[in-house]
């Protein structure tokens, strides 16, 4: 008897947790394709901001995986929430506090809201969604953070909402790193730090090998 009682109890809980698993919001760029991401923005980095990424790479890399909060407790993450993570960036340079854990978190935790507002669907093959050339587009300056995430809505999530075709995952990939390193220089420059020489537009990463994946290859990063 007590075992047909707690059969009747635990099976309608089963069901539910099902349905919420299956209801739930995923995010789009899964957890190793984001540490790849930022990787391939690292390299495209220019020299004195990609000196201050890759020191302080271990707190840039585990900020980008900040919006895995929102995958385990199955809430919907909000991309304009960049706008606080980007002006609390802004607040903290221009104060100089360039050693703190905190500032270098944030490009991690910028660069992970990008990425979900530039993909609209959920990927989730690391490495069929990893382009084999990312190229760089040349820096976009960021004048108003939140007309920009707006533009990224409009001009890619929108656009492209519920497309998994392998020439839109590509060209969302490349998107998303040159968003990244669009913010990043423009949170940098507009904290007056000097972000070193610029790449050429066209500088570009190559993979052939799966080895390739999960670091820069034209770039030794940690990790």
């Amino acid at each position: 008897m007590l075992t047909t009682t707690n059969n009747r109890i635990l099976l309608p809980l089963f069901l539910l947790f099902f349905l919420i698993l299956i209801t739930s919001p995923a995010l789009a760029f899964k957890r190793n394709l984001r540490c790849q991401i930022i990787r391939d923005a690292i390299v495209f980095a220019p020299e004195h901001l990609q000196d201050y990424l890759i020191n302080n790479f271990e707190a840039v890399h585990k900020g980008v995986h900040h919006v895995d909060i929102y995958d385990k407790n199955m809430n919907a993450l909000d991309p304009y929430d960049a706008k606080d993570v980007y002006l609390a960036m802004l607040d903290s340079i221009s104060k100089g506090k360039l050693c703190s854990y905190n500032t270098a978190h944030r490009f991690g935790v910028l660069a992970g809201y990008l990425a979900e507002a530039v993909s609209p669907v959920e990927h989730k093959k690391l490495r069929d969604l990893i382009p084999g050339r990312v190229h760089y587009d040349g820096q976009h300056p960021v004048s108003d953070i939140e007309s920009s995430l707006s533009r990224i809505f409009r001009n890619y999530r929108n656009p492209y909402l519920g497309q998994q075709q392998r020439k839109v995952t590509d060209f969302l990939y490349i998107v998303a790193v040159n968003e990244i390193v669009d913010h990043w220089v423009s949170v940098w420059t507009a904290a007056k730090q000097d972000v070193g020489e610029l790449k050429v537009v066209g500088y570009d990463i190559q993979r052939t090998r799966q080895a390739d994946l999960l670091r820069g290859v034209n770039l030794r990063l940690p990790g």
